[in-house]
């Protein structure tokens, strides 16, 4: 409603110095779906606006207004037939993006110049999983991904970069890269005070903290008619002269977002190549471990391996030992039947039994 009354009442003061001023009113809901009027159609001839995504052509009529009663009755008829449905936290939630452009176009003096004003109301941002039905959670899900197309652009814009092909991202996109890419902005941003949407707000704060680097400059179109008066007039001399002392303003503006996204990028070089010198000092740590990881398994498998041998060379003289102790045995068992034989008067003694059992397990 405040915009509303400012834009009438700018169009009243220019009627008021003798220009013709023409005011048309769009209204339409957006979602990745596409594009649908909200104003129920008009008979006879009238304009058209036209919007083309991904292939697909849509248009929108232009209904004019006289005033700003007129206006507002066409917004409220308009507004009423905006998709609703419910969400998490309301049961009549928004689920399209809704989008307002009043269209001037002032002539005087033969000079005519054409202005949009476009007031855009964002479907909010919520947990598709939370939401009690399933086709909510499409729509949330579709209304997501249109804000992060529509985050993506503007964090292009805060650097400069922005281009066609971001307009061709997503139907919210195509309708505000115009306005993104030269006019005046201004976002409010809303978040839930309760603490069950904590995250939600710190996502939606973060948005409008990084918007707060966006430097949009102006364009004005201005057409020339016939030049009645041979030479510019002190209005129109005033009105250059306020014209470029708007676009010195934005070349300043302009030369302190680049000084700043030039400083920022430079912090970022910084930035990135200490990372690369970490990364590249842990990938020699790395090798240097596996190294000696490498190094430590030949030594163990170098350790096993004469562990083994001593083990097998430790059978082989127990072996030996066990072998020689027969032997010694068998020896002494030998010489007591020799010295028994050979006693005079004596019989042959056989070994007993017990000397023949070590004897024959010794040999074993």
């Amino acid at each position: 409603q405040l915009s509303l009354g400012a834009f009438f009442a700018a169009a009243d003061a220019k009627r008021r110095e003798g220009a013709t001023v023409n005011v048309q009113v769009v209204v339409f809901e957006v979602l990745d779906s596409g594009i649908t009027d909200l104003v129920a159609p008009v008979a006879g001839d009238h304009d058209e606006v036209a919007f083309a995504v991904k292939g697909k052509r849509y248009t929108v009529q232009k209904i004019p207004v006289e005033d700003i009663g007129t206006a507002a009755q066409v917004l409220v008829r308009a507004l009423r037939c905006r998709a609703i449905g419910s969400s998490e936290y309301n049961a009549t939630s928004s689920r399209t993006h809704a989008v307002v452009q009043l269209m001037a176009r002032t002539q005087r003096q033969g000079v005519v110049s054409e202005g949009v004003l476009t007031l855009v109301d964002l479907a909010g941002s919520e947990r598709e999983n939370n939401n009690p039905t399933d086709a909510g959670k499409l729509e949330a899900r579709a209304i997501n991904q249109s804000l992060s197309q529509l985050n993506r652009m503007l964090v292009k814009l805060s650097f400069g970069q922005l281009d066609d092909s971001d307009r061709r991202q997503s139907c919210l996109n195509c309708v505000l890269h115009a306005s993104f890419k030269s006019g005046r902005v201004t976002m409010i941003f809303c978040v839930h005070p309760g603490r069950e949407c904590v995250a939600v707000a710190r996502n939606t704060l973060q948005m409008a903290t990084r918007c707060t680097a966006i430097r949009v400059a102006v364009v004005r179109t201005r057409y020339e008619a016939v030049d009645h008066s041979g030479g510019a007039s002190a209005e129109e001399v005033e009105e250059l002269e306020e014209e470029i002392a708007v676009l010195e303003e934005d070349l300043r503006r302009e030369c302190i977002r680049r000084e700043r996204a030039e400083a920022f990028n430079a912090d970022l070089n910084r930035q990135y190549l200490d990372e690369v010198r970490q990364v590249r000092k842990l990938e020699a740590l790395v090798t240097s471990m596996k190294s000696r990881l490498e190094d430590a398994d030949q030594r163990a498998d170098t350790e096993a391996a004469r562990a083994t041998a001593a083990e097998a060379r430790a059978k082989q003289l127990e072996d030996r030992v066990a072998y020689l102790e027969a032997q010694r045995l068998s020896a002494e068992i030998f010489n007591e039947r020799e010295k028994e034989n050979n006693m005079p008067g004596g019989k042959p003694v056989l070994p007993r039994p017990v000397a023949c059992n070590v004897v024959f397990q010794a040999r074993q």
